[in-house]
């Protein structure tokens, strides 16, 4: 009985041997392939299912490159076959290429690993299609961490419309970067994703924007005005510091609560404008900014202040204490509570419209306001804190 199980073993492996090495079944990587001067590992799993993946390149790369839906082997081997590309890319492929000028992605590559075009000093553009095959059991689309670091003369990139998450430090560095039309699902943006990209001009933010994570605009000092869209629930640490030359910012209508403090208990500073030259500021959502304010940092040049009419209070301590700069503010008529030292400190503010449906003015709300000329105070005013007016020595009625 020993012997005829051994026999039948002895017999289907050599079955087994014979059907493999004549081509009819493979499994795994089956050797290396340079294409158009582009470095591909062939996978072939039991000759049903066949892919290729980018894993570097070659002297002979273009300085226009097209990366192909699939590539052919045409051998007359046991490899023999079309291979599409639709993993992704080896970390770091085409990392520190200087041929490279522009790239197109013809294939529907789904995933692009992190580093893929870093230090490509001399790339300009990549185009991706306009629609991938993504589905969303996969979870959300992302464009790999640190795939453009570096590359200091892109200017153009087209995404997938299925692109939801933009990885941490994707375009650090990109100097040349003057608009990006961002992809309109996108819902995240990582840490120093756009980090001293200092030509940027102007960025639109799609109205499915979750989160803006640490960093990810910091130092882009081109950047002029930020609209934020009112689908936004975080906004991290720093986010545009050093963006020098931003002068509007503005946060959308919306009924949901933006909760800046959130993220004080940590310990960390947390000021997403540091640094920042802003002077007009338009508020149009409810907000819980925490203490010390996330706009002690970056509006100290502030001049004008308008707050939409679903914000109906800002009652933690202090919010534009020290704006010296801020001359106009505008309530809207649903107005009611006006916090503790909202204002105080604002020396150039001349006149404020104090809304028929504010019932409470706290402590120090106006202190030191000395530019301070008139203030129709509403009828419907049960409450004023002590010193609300203190300090506002040209205050006569």
């Amino acid at each position: 009985m020993l012997c005829k199980r051994s026999l039948y073993f002895f017999v289907m492996a050599v079955i087994m041997f014979a059907y493999t090495s004549n081509g009819f079944a493979q499994y795994g990587k089956v050797g290396e392939r340079i294409i158009g001067g582009v470095r591909y590992a062939l996978y072939n799993y039991y000759g049903q299912d066949l892919r290729a993946e980018i894993i570097g390149w070659s002297e002979s790369l273009p300085e226009n490159l097209v990366i192909p839906e699939k590539i052919l082997i045409s051998e007359n081997s046991s490899i023999d076959g079309w291979y599409p590309i639709t993993n992704t890319t080896w970390s770091g492929a085409f990392s520190n290429c200087s041929r490279l000028k522009t790239v197109t992605i013809d294939s529907r590559i789904l995933a692009v690993s992190s580093n893929t075009f870093s230090d490509c000093i001399n790339l300009e553009s990549v185009t991706w299609p306009e629609s991938v095959e993504w589905q969303e059991e996969w979870g959300q689309m992302p464009l790999a961490a640190r795939i453009f670091k570096g590359c200091v003369k892109l200017k153009n990139v087209r995404f997938p419309q299925e692109m939801t998450y933009i990885d941490d430090s994707a375009f650090e560095g990109c100097h040349s970067l003057e608009h990006i039309n961002l992809p309109p699902h996108l819902t995240t943006i990582g840490s120093s994703a756009f980090k001293d990209c200092v030509n940027l001009k102007e960025i639109n933010f799609p109205p499915t924007l979750d989160i803006i994570r640490d960093w990810a605009f910091y130092g882009c000092k081109s950047l002029s005005k930020v609209i934020l869209p009112n689908t936004l629930n975080d906004l991290l640490r720093e986010v545009f510091e050093g963006c020098t030359g931003i002068k509007e910012v503005v946060i959308e209508d919306g009924t949901s609560t933006f909760d800046f403090a959130e993220y004080w208990g940590n310990g960390d500073s947390f000021f997403p404008f540091k640094g920042c030259n802003v002077e007009k500021l338009y508020l149009g959502r409810p907000v819980v900014f925490g203490s010390p304010s996330p706009f002690s940092e970056g509006f100290n040049t502030l001049k004008e202040l308008e707050v939409g009419e679903a914000v109906v209070d800002m009652s933690d301590f202090g919010t534009f204490s020290g704006c010296s700069e801020l001359e106009t503010v505008k309530l809207p008529e649903t107005y009611k509570n006006i916090g503790q030292s909202l204002f105080s400190g604002c020396k150039k503010l001349k006149t404020i419209n104090i809304p028929a449906a504010t019932k409470v003015i706290w402590f120090e709300a106006f202190k030191d306001c000395s530019s301070l000329t008139n203030m129709d105070l509403p009828e419907g005013l049960n409450y004023i804190g002590g010193d609300a007016f203190s300090g506002c020595s040209s205050l006569v009625s």
